[in-house]
């Protein structure tokens, strides 16, 4: 109903515009056409073009992310679809009889066969393809990062995410490869077919130099061991952080997290850098032994649908130590507390108590009137509270399913031991007790208790999200950020344009000359810019650009002579914080 009101609505519109702009050879500036709306994205170009018109500092870093996120889409793509793929040799009829009447029977057998797979053979031509791909842009990124000349420039936060993305990806396509059997099988039978035709192709040669690649492929591993040592280690310290801080929103980010820095263990521990080291730096052990701890507290991780995995090799440095594996982390004790379905459900049946009547408050405060600054506030953290929620809950359930697949019921007691199903119902019917039953149950029913009240307010919470977005960003930008600039400016810091382009960039400013002359004047004659009351809050891309900015000021590997003892920059850490959320 709505949509085709809406539809009439447009036409109308689209009518009336016609009428009163007819197309008459004048350039009026408007007709009918200018209602169309087009869904498809922006071109390369324009995605990154206020990027490069703000003159924003890590333009190329930010173009650089945005060809690993092509990179990354199309994996996640290949990995659905190597992840739906069947073996055809095994649907295939018995071989035919060899008849001396009818010699061309058996190659018209083998012809079908070969038809038949060669979509699969592609298949596997584009994983071949995609992986070698992914390594050398992940591989030539990764030494980008680390030559001498960019030691002293800071890692946008937005890139090193798009780098543990394609190694998340590269890991999927890794476990798909080495456990989907359809894959080996067909490759199997299209090899022995095409010893039997092989006279018969025109392309023989370029069909065998294939298999001659893909027979290396497929029998090997291609996970990447090049990387470079640095940022390995910067990348495990990345990785860690945002783990513990609990900077992942979803609880596919934090999955994501915890398999890359699995896989980076991995690719440390066959790393040249790492075999011609005898001993580590202090502070590099701290690393290895902080992952080492965060990653035995996970013993099973949700990967795709019911796919999980066991974490790899943890690696522990080599200095009177030796590499052992996490997958003994059996017992309760190691694991981490989110596996414990029933407390979980405990803590969510408990939340839900408290957190959804403040949710309902919230919302019905504005309900006749417009909401005051005030309420937006208040509406946006409880909205955000429940989001946390919501991450914690869910989360609890996935790794709760994932210990659960890898750890089938071993028990007989009550099982229909005749059934044909019997190795799925050890997984499933009969892997669960009546507590672990209640609890999943309980936990469904608070996520969609959250998840329906915030749904059916999305109007109302969105505008209030978005304006109070806004002034948290312009109350930094042109207030917080003024005494900070005019103690670099007075200074004459190296952070001090960047500074300057953090506010040119951000600022909605209604009197643009405080821009360029506000932070010269002394604390007595300083005035706070007035800021404008919108609900346009600034775009992902831009909030991404000013955390990279913040980062680069404040970091250990910073430009900007600012660090965390300065009590001047001390709102730079609070602000980011809050960024991070």
């Amino acid at each position: 109903m709505e949509l085709a009101a809406r539809g009439s609505s447009i036409g109308a519109l689209r009518a009336f515009a016609a009428s009163s702009y007819p197309r008459d050879g004048r350039k009026t500036g408007c007709n009918a056409d200018a209602l169309d709306f087009s869904m498809s994205p922006p071109s390369a170009s324009d995605e990154y073009s206020h990027e490069v018109a703000a003159g924003f500092l890590f333009a190329e870093e930010m173009k650089t992310v945005r060809q690993l996120q092509a990179k990354c889409k199309e994996g996640r793509g290949l990995v659905n679809v190597i992840y739906c793929s069947r073996s055809c040799a095994r649907a295939f009829p018995p071989g035919v009889v060899a008849n001396v009447a009818d010699p061309k029977r058996m190659k018209q057998y083998y012809h079908a066969i070969f038809s038949v797979l060669q979509p699969q053979i592609e298949k596997i031509k584009q994983l071949n393809e995609y992986c070698t791909q992914a390594v050398v842009l992940l591989s030539d990124n990764i030494q980008r990062t680390t030559v001498h000349e960019n030691m002293t420039r800071v890692i946008p936060d937005v890139m090193m995410d798009a780098l543990v993305d394609i190694m998340d990806v590269i890991l999927q396509l890794s476990h798909l490869h080495d456990t989907k059997s359809s894959l080996r099988n067909d490759f199997s039978v299209f090899k022995r077919v095409f010893l039997h035709i092989k006279e018969d192709l025109p392309d023989s040669d370029l069909v065998e130099k294939d298999i001659v690649r893909l027979q290396e492929f497929m029998g090997s591993s291609y996970q990447a061991k090049g990387s470079v040592w640095d940022s390995l280690r910067h990348n495990l310290t990345n990785v860690k952080r945002h783990i513990d801080n609990d900077v992942c929103v979803t609880p596919s980010s934090k999955f994501k997290y915890i398999r890359a820095l699995s896989y980076l263990m991995t690719v440390l521990e066959g790393s040249v850098a790492w075999k011609k080291t005898n001993t580590l730096h202090g502070a590099d052990k701290k690393v290895i032994e902080a992952a080492v701890k965060l990653i035995s507290r996970f013993p099973a991780i949700p990967m795709l649908h019911e796919i999980s995995i066991k974490p790899v090799k943890a690696l522990q440095s080599q200095g009177g130590h030796k590499l052992e594996s996490v997958n003994s982390a059996t017992s309760s004790k190691n694991r981490d507390v989110m596996f414990d379905v029933v407390a979980a459900s405990r803590n969510c049946k408990a939340t839900c108590e408290a957190y959804l009547p403040r949710l309902l408050h919230a919302l019905n405060t504005g309900m006749d009137r417009e909401y005051t600054p005030e309420q937006s506030d208040a509406l946006y953290e409880v909205v955000v509270e429940g989001i946390s929620h919501l991450s914690k809950w869910k989360s609890s359930f996935l790794l709760f399913l994932a210990w659960k697949y890898q750890n089938p019921r071993t028990n007989d007691t009550g099982m229909h031991m005749e059934s044909p199903s019997l190795k799925y119902e050890r997984v499933t019917k009969y892997n669960y007790s009546d507590d672990e039953w209640r609890a999943m149950a309980d936990i469904i029913y608070g996520v969609k208790s959250v998840v329906q009240i915030l749904r059916e307010s999305h109007p109302k919470h969105a505008k209030c999200v978005r304006r109070t977005v806004y002034r948290q960003i312009q109350i930094f930008v042109q207030h917080t950020l003024l005494p900070i600039l005019h103690r670099a400016d007075k200074r004459k810091l190296a952070c001090t344009k960047l500074l300057h382009d953090i506010r040119a960039m951000c600022g909605d400013w209604i009197d643009s000359e405080l821009l360029a002359s506000d932070f010269k004047k002394k604390h007595k004659e300083r005035k706070f810019s007035q800021l404008p009351d919108r609900t346009a809050s600034a775009p992902l891309c831009q909030i991404q650009m000013l955390r990279t900015a913040i980062d680069s000021i404040v970091a250990k590997r910073s430009m900007g002579d600012l660090n965390a003892k300065s009590s001047s920059s001390s709102a730079l850490f609070v602000f980011k914080k809050e960024l991070d959320r």
